[in-house]
């Protein structure tokens, strides 16, 4: 028999985001959240004030643990970032909550044409799907006007899977999609219009599942929108990292190197949320007895493979890296390749291979029997002890 204190898990907060230098309201939901105290930001920029319940006869003000009026200052940058809800029983894990640089509203009832909201253009509203329901939204553009709409739901740990389209004036569909790219479930559509007039936008989720935890973010905007900055997953800037273009067509890079002096050479892309598979060819370059530069393969790398961490901490990327020892000194070439077709940054690392590691702290939870993850944090509360799992990552071809 295992008898222990409930852990706190914060499963929803709405609306998700805000824009930077303004102010909104949100609810927080969950369990064990009722003596919520505080909500903590990973960024300085954010802080949140409880809401008070009105006084009655009976009662006095008292703040709502489930109400934060959100503020973010006008320096905020533009991303993502994780809250935190603190409680009598510790905290909670975090949930994703994000600035823009664009005016947002919350959505209404709009489950049929006729009761269609008016989405501005750049603008930005947060909803939320509902079971067996479609949201509808009406925007209006000018001839040869392009707008750009995305639906953001995975990167803010909804359980949306979402499904946008757009219909013309008349009601014939113009546009649909499901996922943007194989790097995320999330939606997205760029369509000019050919003539003026006020056209409907359709979301829901591709099975028609909703409720509280299916949250969007639908963007509309008359400029490409980027893909979303993980603040809090940021890969730390090394003095050699080179920023790259990732594309199918191919981009050449050279450098020297000398024999026996072996180099850690790796791309940062998919790790960084980047919609990218790259491939890395290594060519040693010579030149022949007409002075031409003749090129030769000596190695290459399409998914470099990351020490195992096993169902705890699966580890898999579509990066590319090379532990690379040269053959003779003189020129060398990389090609780089992206095998999507939308191109894609990334961070080029070419270094001496370092003797490095990461360490990697997880809760140690019990045996669960369904393939659900858990959320809960490592609490330790006085004279109690607690479980960690760590995991040892090797780094830089060490």
């Amino acid at each position: 028999m295992l008898a222990q204190l409930p852990n706190p898990d914060l499963k929803t907060v709405f609306p998700q985001g805000l824009q930077a230098g303004t102010s909104t309201e949100i609810t927080i939901g969950g369990s064990e959240l009722e003596e919520t105290t505080a909500l903590h930001f990973s960024h300085p920029g954010l802080t949140a004030e409880a809401i008070q319940h009105s006084a009655t006869d009976y009662s006095p003000a008292r703040p709502n643990p489930l109400r934060y009026r959100i503020t973010a200052t006008p320096e905020t940058p533009a991303g993502i970032y994780e809250v935190c809800a603190q409680t009598r029983l510790g905290l909670t894990a975090p949930r994703a909550f994000v600035v823009s640089h664009l005016p947002e509203k919350n959505h209404g009832t709009n489950h049929s044409p006729e009761t269609a909201e008016t989405l501005p253009l750049d603008s930005i509203v947060n909803g939320h799907a509902d079971n067996t329901a479609i949201d509808h939204y009406k925007i209006t553009l000018a001839q040869g006007q392009t707008v750009h709409l995305r639906c953001q739901a995975q990167v803010i740990d909804s359980r949306l899977d979402p499904t946008l389209v757009l219909l013309s004036p008349d009601g014939h569909e113009l546009a649909r999609d499901n996922d943007h790219s194989t790097h995320n479930r999330d939606a997205s559509i760029t369509f000019k219009a050919p003539t003026a007039g006020t056209y409907l936008i359709k979301i829901h989720d591709v099975t028609f599942s909703g409720g509280v935890e299916h949250p969007y973010r639908l963007i509309a905007a008359t400029t490409a929108v980027p893909d979303i900055d993980t603040s809090f997953l940021r890969t730390k800037d090394h003095p050699t990292d080179t920023t790259v273009t990732l594309s199918k067509s191919p981009s050449y890079h050279s450098f020297s190197a000398k024999k026996d002096h072996p180099l850690w050479i790796e791309l940062l892309s998919a790790r960084l949320h980047q919609p990218s598979d790259s491939l890395l060819i290594v060519e040693q370059v010579t030149t022949d007895q007409n002075g031409n530069s003749q090129y030769k393969e000596i190695t290459s790398n399409d998914d470099f493979i990351l020490p195992n961490g096993g169902r705890h901490c699966p580890l898999r990327t579509s990066d590319s890296a090379i532990k690379f020892n040269p053959p003779a000194d003189g020129q060398y070439r990389l090609t780089l390749l992206n095998q999507f077709s939308k191109p894609a940054s990334a961070k080029l690392r070419i270094r001496p291979p370092a003797s490095g590691y990461k360490l990697i702290a997880t809760p140690w939870h019990l045996h669960q029997k369904d393939k659900s993850l858990p959320r809960q944090t490592t609490i330790i509360r006085q004279g109690g002890t607690a479980r960690i799992r760590i995991f040892v990552i090797r780094d830089s071809g060490f």
